[in-house]
């Protein structure tokens, strides 16, 4: 979608930028090629990224002046650097999600009235689920077929019409007014430190909302998006954005994770704690804080409690046990505390590492870039592991081999390992899931786990607070504390750890036997007080800062929670400290 005619551009070109002479009321922009060029004061980000050509503004979804993330509607003003975010990016992808989202709740307000409100919830298929209430106030489980055909029609004509989206600075004060129905968002504006805030608003329909991020100028940005029925709600499905075109994906059906999520919802919903508003309102008391952090701990280990119970249960056939989940998902402190568990019930579990099993270094596939690839799971000894778990299940002593990471080879000494009665083996590693890691044991031997910090909070009704974020702000923390990373190397490195996920683990997801939820309700507000200073620290003109500027944007509308409280035992602990497990 264009903001700007090309003829428009064109004549820019021709009449106002000069290679020979200034142009008055011009300002020098830095494109992040290196290229300087000369533009017309005022001239706005799409309007830029049109005249740059190569098709730059069909792409292009939000802008970096000086590395600060803006809107494409932002005009330039000022000499300054430039860099055109496009929908190939997480940035870019997010500001086309959040404006699909703005699409949609202006949608059900013109279908079911002023009353009517949106609850977003979990990150399943491709989508973000969303319950609908109506004027009743009730949570809505009739969602039908005509409901989602009607919606979907209205979004379409909501594009069509080309709305624009203007950005607001106003006071406090003003926001509590226009904001005075909305209590999560009041509870956010008491948190704000500024007296001024930024909102959206369509004036042709009144929308109005706070701001979270760029979205586009206009509703004629928006090019695909699907609804799918997902009772008692429905699903609004993104596209993928691959080889420069939008593509809906085609997403099997996530049962499993689907109810898990729903069910953290329920369970965030019982305890009145469905948003960061509804956090912070409890923050501001020690006794509703302290009672919040046992509750939630208590319910996590009645979850891994009844883990146990189902293995405890088949304990005549299950020998071996797999978990596996993404990174930073608390998978180390999850499997010590099942094992605990375990041995309640008296069976004993052993550790077999699959860090020990990789290929020769020679051996070891490589990536796209010829780099070693040692995600992928031929970087490990297939035929070694399953010849190892065929003999453990045969009550057969096997010789566990010991790997070196510096020279890339086994070496030579070996530690022996059998499987005792009472016994059973935890393999721990992404690759859990996959039945190649396993292929020599028989399903009814095995039991798998998915585990993954799947946060239900929400910013506000439309705002969800993305899994990833959490992931990654739980990664930095415990990087920095335990391992001397600092947050701009954990920021660098998560696209690489995202596409790993998305290839290795995402996939296998539905094969485990049980998921397990290890995010925490109040965990962002602990986690705020070590993550803030790290990301303060990210160098502005670092490629990293506009995601740690996000992320500081994001913590700030978070109390503080004491730590005192959170037990030695808590997955918690495994990001900021102490633990009275060993790691």
């Amino acid at each position: 979608m264009t903001a700007v005619k090309k003829s428009k551009i064109q004549k820019e070109k021709n009449n106002e930028i000069s290679k020979t002479q200034k142009p008055k009321n011009t300002v020098k922009v830095k494109i992040d090629n290196n290229e300087v060029i000369e533009i017309r004061s005022g001239m706005k980000v799409c309007e830029v990224a049109e005249y740059l050509g190569s098709g730059l503004y069909l792409q292009a979804a939000a802008g970096l002046i000086n590395n600060k993330i803006v809107d494409l509607s932002f005009p330039i003003t000022k000499d300054c650097g430039l860099k055109i975010v496009t929908l190939d990016t997480l940035l870019g992808m997010k500001v086309y999600r959040r404006s699909v989202e703005y699409v949609l709740e202006i949608a059900v307000k013109e279908l079911y009235g002023s009353k009517a409100r949106l609850l977003v919830g979990p990150h399943i298929e491709k989508g973000y689920y969303f319950d609908l209430i109506r004027e009743n106030g009730e949570y809505n489980d009739t969602v039908s077929l005509k409901d989602i055909e009607d919606i979907r029609a209205k979004m379409h004509e909501i594009i069509a019409r080309n709305l624009k989206f203007e950005v607001k600075k106003i006071t406090k004060t003003q926001a509590k007014k226009i904001f005075a129905k909305r209590p999560e968002v009041l509870e956010l504006l008491d948190v704000i430190s500024s007296n001024e805030i930024k909102i959206y608003y369509q004036k042709d329909t009144g929308f109005a909302d706070f701001h979270h991020g760029p979205i586009f100028p206009n509703t004629g940005y928006i090019k695909a998006f699907d609804l799918l029925i997902s009772a008692p709600g429905f699903i609004l499905q993104f596209p993928d954005y691959v080889n420069k075109v939008l593509i809906m994906p085609k997403q099997p059906k996530q049962l499993k994770l689907t109810q898990v999520l729903k069910d953290t919802r329920e369970w965030y919903k019982i305890q009145g704690v469905e948003n960061v508003g509804e956090l912070n309102r409890i923050l501001k008391s020690k006794s509703e804080t302290s009672e919040l952090i046992k509750i939630a701990e208590a319910f996590q280990e009645k979850k891994v409690a009844e883990i146990a119970d189902m293995i405890v249960s088949k304990k005549d056939a299950i020998k071996f046990i797999t978990i596996a989940g993404p990174s930073s998902s608390g998978k180390t402190t999850f499997a010590k505390r099942l094992s605990i568990q375990l041995k309640v019930n008296g069976i004993f579990p052993i550790a077999l590492s699959l860090d020990d099993y990789f290929v020769e270094r020679e051996l070891t596939p490589r990536d796209e870039n010829g780099n070693y690839d040692f995600e992928v799971i031929d970087a490990l000894d297939l035929k070694l592991i399953n010849e190892h778990l065929a003999a453990l299940l045969k009550n057969k002593p096997i010789d566990v081999p010991r790997f070196d990471f510096t020279t890339g080879h086994r070496k030579k000494e070996t530690h022996r390992m059998e499987l005792k009665p009472g016994q059973v083996v935890i393999l721990e590693g992404i690759h859990g899931l996959n039945d190649r890691l396993t292929a020599t044991v028989p399903s009814e031997n095995k039991f798998k786990i998915y585990i993954s910090a799947l946060n239900q909070l929400r910013i506000d009704d439309i705002n969800r607070i993305p899994t990833t974020d959490c992931r990654l702000i739980r990664r930095m923390v415990r990087d920095s504390k335990f391992r001397s990373y600092s947050a701009q190397e954990a920021i660098a490195r998560w696209p690489s750890v995202r596409r790993g996920e998305e290839r290795h683990i995402f996939p296998f997801q539905e094969n485990a036997d049980i998921i397990f939820n290890s995010a925490l309700i109040y965990e962002l507000a602990v986690l705020k007080k070590y993550a803030l200073p790290i990301l303060e620290e990210v160098p502005k003109n670092s490629p990293e800062f506009p995601i740690a500027e996000s992320l500081i944007s994001f913590l700030m509308l978070f109390r503080d929670c004491p730590e005192n409280e959170i037990p030695p035992t808590s997955i918690m602990r495994e990001f900021i400290g102490g633990s009275s497990f060993d790691y």
